[in-house]
């Protein structure tokens, strides 16, 4: 004996199984005509945008659920998977490391860039070369920016006597192609 149904997505009447008729009614489950019928219904009609708000409040709700040891996990599994697909595909990053340089190298030319990697450059050098010292040696390295060695050494009268007479050349050539730039 095959009961007649009524598809749950066409609304035609078909002969299916007992079994299949019981087995639906035991689950509350729909029953349908076809295949067809049954992977048409299972469609929705949502755009692209609105299935990738579903899949971000998703991942939101579940990142917030996740507990301490589920991220640790997470991020190592990521890890993992991020290196066995960069051995196997090198020129996949090849492609995409080229496609962002170009914003990489605008962001390098950036003045507050710069100005950060630079303190950081002075941290790292004088870090490796001074250790435990670094950070005196920053201060002197300030303090010797600020004073003028020409004074100091003069004072201390540390100027040797070619130095004075190197000085007073250079002064005396100065004003020799002034005078003359002048005069034309």
């Amino acid at each position: 004996m095959m009961p007649v149904i009524t598809c749950a997505y066409c609304g035609k009447d078909a002969e299916k199984s007992l079994g299949d008729y019981n087995r639906a009614t035991k689950l509350g489950a729909k029953l349908f005509c076809s295949l067809k019928c049954c992977g048409l219904n299972r469609r929705t009609n949502e755009t692209e945008e609105e299935k990738k708000d579903v899949k971000t409040w998703y991942d939101l709700f579940i990142r917030a659920s996740m507990t301490e040891e589920e991220k640790i996990i997470e991020s190592i599994n990521n890890a993992l998977w991020f290196q066995l697909d960069y051995k196997a595909n090198p020129a996949k990053y090849k492609k995409w490391r080229q496609k962002r340089m170009p914003k990489h190298i605008e962001y390098c030319r950036q003045p507050s860039y710069k100005a950060k990697k630079h303190q950081y450059d002075i941290k790292r050098n004088h870090k490796s070369k001074y250790g435990a010292f670094w950070e005196a040696s920053i201060v002197l390295l300030q303090l010797e920016k600020e004073l003028d060695k020409r004074v100091a050494k003069g004072e201390l009268k540390l100027i040797t006597k070619s130095q004075k007479r190197k000085r007073k050349w250079q002064k005396l050539q100065k004003q020799l192609t002034l005078n003359s730039l002048l005069r034309t």
